[in-house]
């Protein structure tokens, strides 16, 4: 549910002709009032944002942007969607590799298909600052970044079967680029 919410709509008039409409919606709540919007069948952007097969929990204070063309007789036609956010106790599960994300906080921000998420939280246990993009044609970039403990030597070992001991910090960058 959300517990504060702003909506701006407009422009109401001139009714009966085609108008560009805005919609604005400025909220805090749970996590899961965000997925049931941006699932909405009239918005439909969780397989965009890849978003279809994670379970998502936190808290959140978000701004949602909607752009529509209504014409007369014709259903409204959702052309642009912009986000932004922020989320606090933030647990996201099944990631790639298998991997869940616990305890974190987490900044969003979704325009015209590019996707940008940063942060930090438990990330397979370990603590980790995170960066990740992904373009409107799909290329992306991840950077990791972990603190320097025992918890990452565990996770390499169990994970790779390295012959690593002691503490290890980890620091990760990955991109992809279609051709």
């Amino acid at each position: 549910s959300v517990a504060q919410a702003q909506v701006q709509f407009g422009p109401l008039l001139p009714a009966g002709q085609d108008r560009e409409l805005v919609f604005r919606l400025s909220a805090a709540g749970s996590a899961d009032t965000v997925m049931d919007i941006l699932g909405h069948e009239k918005i439909n952007q969780l397989q965009k944002l890849q978003l279809h097969d994670k379970d998502i929990a936190g808290d959140i204070e978000f701004s949602l942007d909607l752009a529509a063309r209504a014409e007369p007789g014709k259903r409204l036609k959702v052309t642009g969607v912009a986000f932004d956010g922020s989320m606090t106790d933030t647990a996201v599960q099944n990631l790639p590799l298998r991997h869940d994300l616990e305890q974190a906080a987490l900044v969003l921000t979704y325009q015209q298909g590019e996707v940008h998420i940063s942060g930090s939280g438990l990330l397979a246990g370990i603590q980790t600052d995170f960066a990740y993009q992904r373009a409107a044609d799909s290329s992306m970039s991840l950077n990791l970044k972990t603190a320097n403990e025992s918890a990452v030597v565990a996770y390499l070992q169990e994970r790779f079967n390295l012959p690593v001991d002691g503490a290890m910090r980890l620091k990760v960058a990955r991109s992809e680029e279609l051709v």
